[in-house]
């Protein structure tokens, strides 16, 4: 699924202060999600240099190499390794707008669409006393109208072996029992298979924290899925299960932050046969 990303002028004025919209562009190697030693570098003097701004939005995106699916993934672990970054130094806040837009044909050379635009403001000096500040004309924002696909869109567009991380499952603490909220989810999930009926997948358990799981949480939780679509009336020999504990993370164990705890804390579908 390709996107097109419309560019974002933002202007912001709060009182008594000043502030316009500016950009700093992070760069990736080629399917990596934490940023290459150049563009590391230059993150880390950038974050020196503005350590007053206030980051109003962290995208992430990708080249057009590779499966949309995957590149969503990709696009959304790239913006959450830079918001990390800028969390430890304060400079986001609840409202700052986190997403991955997966890829990006902006630029005709493909390393530069691999990246992460930080959106910020940085406040102007208040006009001396005996001036009169200036009255500013703030131009009309303009917003990109931003399509997140669904789960039955990415699934269409996956490929046999693909990975597909399933968005807003949640379980009782330390538990393999869903909380009803997951529901929508997996009756989306029930639907696809529905609709598709060669398609088959393996359900795949993990856990954050600790590469070990003596308790197997991580295939419980990924059985109780299981469970779950083959009592919607899935057939069970379209499906199979099993769990990786902490041995598969997408951030490398010990996590930095929550972020980093929640996105290794997943189940994925893994599509076996289409």
């Amino acid at each position: 699924m390709k996107q097109f990303i419309l560019s974002l002028l933002l202007c912001i004025m709060a009182i008594g202060v000043a502030h316009g919209q500016e950009e700093f562009t992070v760069y990736f190697d080629f399917n990596i999600d934490d940023a290459e030693d150049t563009s590391n570098k230059n993150l880390s003097a950038w974050i020196t240099n503005n350590n007053a701004a206030q980051v109003t939005s962290v995208y992430g995106y990708t080249d057009s190499v590779g499966n949309a699916a995957y590149n969503i993934k990709l696009s959304a672990r790239r913006a959450a390794w830079v918001y990390s970054e800028l969390k430890n130094k304060n400079m986001v806040t609840p409202d700052t707008d986190l997403k991955g837009f997966g890829e990006s044909t902006a630029f005709a050379e493909l390393n530069k669409n691999r990246r992460v635009v930080i959106e910020f403001t940085k406040p102007k000096p208040l006009p001396l006393a005996e001036e009169e500040p200036k009255p500013e004309t703030l131009p009309i924002p303009v917003k990109p109208e931003i399509v997140t696909p669904t789960l039955t869109q990415i699934m269409d567009s996956a490929q046999k072996g693909d990975k597909i991380v399933l968005q807003n499952i949640y379980f009782y603490n330390d538990t393999e029992i869903l909380l009803p909220k997951s529901r929508h989810t997996l009756n989306e999930l029930v639907a696809t298979l529905q609709d598709n009926v060669k398609l088959k997948i393996e359900i795949q358990g993990h856990k954050c924290c600790s590469p070990l799981d003596d308790t197997d949480l991580a295939g419980d939780r990924a059985k109780t899925i299981y469970r779950y679509l083959k009592d919607h009336g899935i057939n069970k020999k379209r499906l199979s299960y099993k769990g990786f504990g902490g041995s598969r993370p997408i951030f490398a164990i010990p996590e930095k932050n929550e972020e980093q705890r929640e996105a290794n804390r997943r189940v994925e579908i893994e599509i076996i046969e289409r």
